[in-house]
C-alpha cells in the first residue's frame, strides 16, 4: 500500500513537470537561483552582485575559478541499493556560492539539486576544496565585500562505445 502511494506521488510530480512549458520551467529555475543567491548573501554577508559563470565582462577571473573547481570535481557512479551495481547517470544541478574579496567561500546553496544526492555532494565539495580562489579583482567586486556566482554542473553519461564506462562533467551557466 505504501509503495502505491509513492508511485502515485511520483506520477503526480511527473505530470506537473510535463504540463509546464520550457519557459515556465526556466522561469521557475531562474527564481530558484535568485532565491539561493539571497540565502548565500544573507549567510555570508556578501553584498555584491550575482554573476553567471560565463559573464563575458569577467571572463579571465571566472575562467580561473572554473578551472580550480574542475580539478576538484569528480563524476561518481550511483550505486543501486538493490543490485549493488554502480552506474553513471546523466544529471544537472545548479549551485550558487559566494567568494569574498580575499578568495574564500563562506557559503553556498544548491539552487536546484540533481536526482542523485551524491552528484550534489560532489559538486559542492569541488567548490569547497577549490578554495581559496584568487582575490576578487576590484573591477568585479568594486565597493562590495565579494561576489556571488551561479554555476550549473551537468553530468553527461556517454555510451560505452564513446567513453569506456564513464561519462564526463560539464560546468556551465545555470
Amino acid at each position: 500500500m505504501m509503495r502505491l502511494g509513492c508511485a502515485s506521488t511520483l506520477v503526480i510530480l511527473c505530470l506537473i513537470a510535463a504540463c509546464s512549458t520550457p519557459a515556465q520551467r526556466q522561469e521557475r529555475f531562474s527564481q530558484q537561483v535568485l532565491d539561493a543567491a539571497k540565502q548565500v548573501k544573507k549567510r555570508s554577508g556578501i553584498d555584491g552582485e550575482t554573476i553567471p559563470i560565463d559573464d563575458a565582462r569577467y571572463r579571465d577571473y571566472l575562467g580561473l575559478v572554473m578551472q580550480k573547481i574542475k580539478v576538484k570535481w569528480g563524476y561518481p557512479c550511483v550505486k543501486d541499493t538493490a543490485s549493488g551495481h554502480c552506474e553513471y547517470k546523466s544529471a544537472r544541478l545548479a549551485v550558487v556560492f559566494g567568494i569574498t574579496k580575499d578568495g574564500r567561500v563562506p557559503a553556498f546553496e544548491v539552487a536546484e539539486g540533481s536526482a542523485y544526492a551524491i552528484y550534489d555532494e560532489y559538486a559542492t565539495n569541488a567548490i569547497r576544496l577549490a578554495q581559496p580562489f584568487l582575490p576578487v579583482p576590484d573591477a568585479i567586486a568594486k565597493d562590495h565585500t565579494g561576489i556571488v556566482i551561479a554555476l550549473a554542473f551537468r553530468y553527461v553519461f556517454l555510451p560505452q562505445a564513446a567513453v569506456s564506462e564513464r561519462g564526463r562533467g560539464i560546468i556551465e551557466r545555470p
